[in-house]
């Protein structure tokens, strides 16, 4: 608290998954060997803000603020079999904007308080491109797209 009313804040969002898959598929007709996928998401979000509370008695406290996340997102999505292997990643900064307005009751004198919070907010995701890096045969192909395929790998149909 700064003062009476107003309050800074500061939250942390770390965020990470990664799922692989490696084995042979067998369709009946051909048979791939040594196929290996990957996913991976993570971010990283801070949440500055601020609260204005509209209380000064530690009893029942109404209090209204704002947020301005910012981080960064990264995907990759890799499928490797035999001699092909096709590396898709999207690295991106974002910005946000979220408001709030919460309730909150201390409990007896102590420094404790049970409270519920609701809110809002937009993220701008400033990643427009998906990297897209295509080996055959030891040739490497780089290009730069609009769209990516990133879902998860239980989800893909072969």
């Amino acid at each position: 608290m700064t003062s009476n009313n107003l309050e800074m804040r500061i939250g942390l969002e770390a965020y990470k998954l990664s799922e692989k898959l490696n084995g042979d598929i067998d369709t009946g007709e051909n048979t791939v060997t040594n196929r290996k996928q990957k996913y991976g998401e993570s971010t990283l979000m801070l949440y500055p803000g601020f609260a204005y509370h509209f209380s000064r008695l530690n009893i029942l406290d109404v209090y209204v603020g704002a947020e301005l996340p910012l981080g960064w997102n990264t995907n990759t999505v890799k499928l490797t079999e035999e001699d092909y292997v096709n590396n898709t990643t999207k690295r991106s900064f974002v910005l946000g904007l979220g408001a709030f307005i919460g309730l909150q009751a201390y409990i007896a004198d102590l420094p404790l308080a049970l409270g519920l919070e609701y809110g809002i907010s937009s993220r701008l995701d400033t990643g427009l491109k998906y990297k897209n890096e295509l080996t055959v045969d030891n040739q490497t192909t780089v290009t730069y797209s609009p769209t990516g395929n990133f879902s998860h790998i239980n989800s893909r149909a072969d």
